[in-house]
């Protein structure tokens, strides 16, 4: 993933998976369907990282080998983890289906609040300009001065915007996954939003795995890992080995304090009914439709917010033009 991804990042992602999805579902073998998507030209991806992945299918790679193979990897190792399972369980097609809904619904939301940021960046940019031509005039045109001063009120809101967008979207540094979980999970709809989605990255992964025969305990410490979520992967890994001690599913999910209390009793009554494979799969898709909306919500509140800060750093800046102003009147009268 980039450092700051855009939403196109997303929004190619999320049409790969849904056009090989289709091709596989039509009955079309994976080394075959990389190459229909770049003799078809419908494909965004880089033409020849599709090819290179075509070739290590030949050679012997399984399709979750292959994409994250050779130039310009498909997917991240959290996406791996599902195709993996996927093809094991037999049901790649599913799990296709699902990140290419996971990377649609954040490319739509992420592009949706970056069209609606327009306006504001505009106005914070006209205010700049403003106050940098106001330095300038009364500094008796000062252009070096009018250019520090323009670079002193926009460096700080772009250093606040990409430190925001980096922190949120990087994976790599485990700290600052870990911290972003810490305090973005409690805060109400972005909190929510993220931990429904690493839920429902749990609930299709644990689901696959147990279809394709793994041991519970495996299963269960790769899908806390698949899910996205640090939180989850190292309380998962304090508490995993409860099972030995005969604890159930349910009983670990709970000591892990990351899981809803209606997740929970869902999971307790299939344990007891012998449903787990059926109750995991109406869990995820409840997640990942509690997710989308709340990622909704949050596209409207982001919004807001970012409009009022923007409006707190337009006042300052009018403060600060006033006093700047207020200095020149006084300095024109003691000259006189």
């Amino acid at each position: 993933m980039p450092i700051i991804p855009s939403p196109r990042y997303f929004k190619v992602r999320a049409d790969f998976y849904h056009q090989l999805g289709q091709l596989l579902y039509n009955g079309i073998p994976p080394a075959k369907a990389f190459k229909t998507l770049v003799k078809s030209g419908t494909s965004s991806f880089h033409k020849p990282s599709l090819l290179a992945k075509a070739q290590a299918i030949e050679n012997g790679y399984t399709l979750g080998e292959a994409i994250f193979h050779g130039p310009w990897p498909v997917a991240d190792s959290l996406d791996r983890n599902l195709i993996d399972t996927g093809e094991k369980s037999g049901r790649l097609v599913e799990v296709l289906g699902f990140v290419d809904r996971y990377y649609a619904t954040i490319g739509k939301v992420y592009g949706s609040a970056l069209g609606r940021l327009a306006y504001p960046v505009v106005c914070v940019h006209i205010m700049a300009l403003a106050t940098a031509a106001v330095y300038w005039f009364y500094n008796k045109f000062d252009t070096s001065g009018a250019i520090r001063q323009l670079l002193l009120t926009l460096i700080p809101f772009y250093g606040i915007l990409f430190a925001g967008l980096y922190f949120i979207f990087n994976q790599k540094l485990a700290w600052v996954r870990f911290w972003v979980e810490k305090f973005l999970f409690p805060v109400p709809v972005i909190g929510s939003a993220m931990k429904s989605m690493a839920v429902s990255r749990f609930s299709m992964t644990f689901s696959s795995m147990l279809a394709a025969g793994a041991g519970v305990e495996q299963s269960l410490k790769m899908s806390a890992q698949s899910s996205g979520s640090i939180l989850l992967a190292r309380s998962m890994n304090s508490v995993i080995h409860r099972l030995r001690d005969g604890l159930t599913i349910s009983s670990v999910l709970r000591l892990c304090r990351f899981f809803s209390e209606d997740y929970l009793v869902a999971i307790e009554v299939a344990e007891e009914s012998g449903t787990i494979d059926d109750a995991l799969e109406k869990l995820y898709q409840q997640s990942l439709e509690k997710a989308e909306n709340q990622l909704q919500q949050f596209g409207v509140w982001f919004v807001r917010i970012i409009y009022a800060i923007i409006a707190i750093f337009m006042i300052v800046q009018i403060f600060a033009f006033a006093g700047s102003y207020g200095a020149s009147i006084s300095n024109i009268i003691d000259d006189i």
